[in-house]
């Protein structure tokens, strides 16, 4: 895929090894926000787990604004369904954050877009799921107004609720 630059504020690409540092420490974390802990996590967890050569995929967003960096990071991955042999899997975003001053701007819808557009390309069909907290209105709103999301309690966690989005591959 290839994505324009976001209106002067940041590009969209797909992850390389030179980003390692980069995602390692980034920080989306919001101070009394303890969910986007959880997000951030993942995210700095991420390169190691392509090291390994684990499905997981990340696209990040790189600043146009001089020395900011990468300012946006959504990790992703065909998550399994079930426990047989050639099971089924499902798009599953892992993890989503944008540093917190580069929020509202765009870039987390970008990001969850290449995502679920790049997992689509690859013949990982169906609705992306993902799950987020409950008290993450931002995340919520995104899913709701800009995917038509469906979302439903989490059976396992009340604290989070489950998000399905379907996207239609670019051909």
């Amino acid at each position: 895929m290839d994505w324009s630059s976001l209106g002067g504020v940041a590009e969209i690409r797909a992850y390389q090894q030179s980003d390692r540092g980069a995602v390692r420490s980034f920080r989306c974390e919001t101070p009394g926000q303890n969910f986007t802990r959880d997000a951030q996590r993942v995210i700095r967890r991420a390169p190691d787990e392509i090291a390994s050569e684990s499905d997981v995929e990340v696209w990040i967003a790189v600043a146009e604004v001089r020395d900011a960096g990468v300012v946006g990071v959504v990790v992703y991955l065909a998550q399994a369904i079930g426990v047989e042999l050639n099971q089924e899997t499902r798009p599953f975003i892992a993890a989503l954050g944008v540093r917190q001053e580069f929020r509202r701007r765009g870039i987390g819808t970008l990001l969850k877009t290449a995502a679920m557009l790049d997992m689509a390309d690859r013949g990982i069909d169906g609705p992306t799921v993902s799950l987020v907290n409950r008290r993450n209105i931002p995340m919520l709103t995104l899913n709701q107004s800009r995917f038509e999301a469906n979302v439903e309690p989490d059976p396992d966690d009340p604290s989070d609720l489950v998000v399905t989005a379907a996207i239609e591959p670019v051909d």
